[in-house]
């Protein structure tokens, strides 16, 4: 029974004054363990999972299809030609509009580009028409580019292109990852490494020039985005390189400072810097080193599981596992790992509509899973 059971550590964190939490090694005793099961499967490398108002999921698969599941079937389908797989590229991040399914928008994130011009990531937006009772067939409108990163920062590197959405008081927020070039996350005029900020009302596939506003910037690859449920703050996590995965909250305006700042070191093990810490530079409240290579992120805040609410989800693809982050007053208490070499890498984490919490594998024959706690 027990080698069934999903291993479980605790790691114990004390805050330092700039924000950065020294590891306690120990083991959580008598701690519940995690049942999941299958919800979907037979998924060609998903990238994001969200679920809808009235029941269903919407996932992307990067090679560059938005499907549609309702009550376990498959209802629909969208192919998005625009999305070019390559590298880490293709179909990315999906959300829909806060006012689904009167309002049908869903936007998603994508690669775009080519061989010649390069590859940049951009937003688009397709709809969902959902009425009750409906037996038609329901289809997609057809996807439509609403931004795109501007040629002249387009390159042929397939890496580090973000890329979550957050929807949050009237704005879409779009991570970018600094495209496997590092410094450009300081250039304040490029895209690349920064959190862009949209006008919700602007986004209605109507605009011809839709221009974001630069929100922060200094991050590396930034994959994983969540808005706090009390505290309305949005906190992002971001790849380190060899060590100094991050886990930061966003303040308008501020620096994150890649690569001027970091707790990592190139893959090589050379030194990128040797400032941990800066004058002007906002310190993470969380790093990891050794590297979890997180991706996907999600606040647990219903009332169905009472021992986990309060705590931040996310997924490690290095360290295939599930990392749970204890929080009190918004203050990081601990972690937890679970699930550990048990269902792969982790792409994403979804808390559902429904009090559920969901997790989607990784790879070509990937699955999404329905997670709960045992004791």
């Amino acid at each position: 029974m027990k080698k069934n059971r999903i291993r479980r550590r605790r790691w114990l964190f004390l805050a330092g004054a700039l924000g950065v939490l020294f590891q306690v090694v120990g083991f959580s005793q008598g701690a519940p363990g995690v049942d999941s099961q299958v919800v979907i499967s037979g998924l060609d490398n998903p990238w994001a999972v969200e679920s809808l108002d009235g029941g269903g999921f919407l996932i992307t698969e990067k090679p560059g299809r938005i499907l549609y599941y309702r009550e376990g079937n498959q209802e629909a389908v969208l192919k998005v030609p625009q999305a070019i797989n390559v590298g880490q590229g293709g179909l990315l991040d999906i959300e829909p509009s806060p006012g689904f399914p009167e309002d049908p928008r869903i936007f998603f994130t994508l690669s775009v580009g080519d061989a010649s011009r390069g590859y940049g990531t951009a937003l688009g937006l397709t709809s969902l028409n959902i009425r009750e009772n409906d037996t038609s067939p329901l289809t997609f409108d057809p996807p439509i580019l609403l931004w795109q990163m501007p040629d002249r920062f387009k390159t042929s590197r397939g890496q580090h292109f973000g890329s979550r959405i957050v929807i949050h008081q009237g704005y879409l927020y779009l991570t970018i990852g600094d495209r496997g070039e590092m410094n450009r996350a300081q250039l304040r005029q490029d895209p690349a490494g920064s959190v862009q900020r949209f006008m919700l009302s602007e986004l209605d596939g109507g605009a011809q020039d839709v221009r974001p506003e630069l929100y922060t910037y200094g991050h590396r690859n930034p994959q994983g985005m969540a808005v706090h449920p009390q505290r309305d703050e949005i906190w992002l996590h971001e790849h380190g390189p060899r060590g100094g995965d991050e886990l930061n909250i966003l303040q308008a305006g501020d620096n994150y400072g890649w690569p001027l700042v970091t707790f990592g070191r190139n893959y090589n093990g050379t030194v990128i810097s040797r400032n941990t810490h800066a004058t002007g530079i906002t310190p993470p409240v969380l790093h990891w080193t050794p590297s979890i290579a997180p991706s996907g992120m999600a606040f647990y805040s219903a009332d169905r599981y009472p021992q986990w609410q309060g705590s931040l989800f996310l997924g490690a693809l290095a360290g295939q596992h599930l990392r749970r982050v204890m929080l009190s007053a918004g203050e990081i208490t601990g972690q937890e790992i679970l699930l550990e070499n048990r269902l792969g890498r982790i792409r994403d984490v979804h808390a559902g509509r429904d009090g559920e919490l969901y997790i989607l594998t990784d790879g070509n024959r990937a699955a999404l899973y329905r997670l709960r706690p045992v004791e």
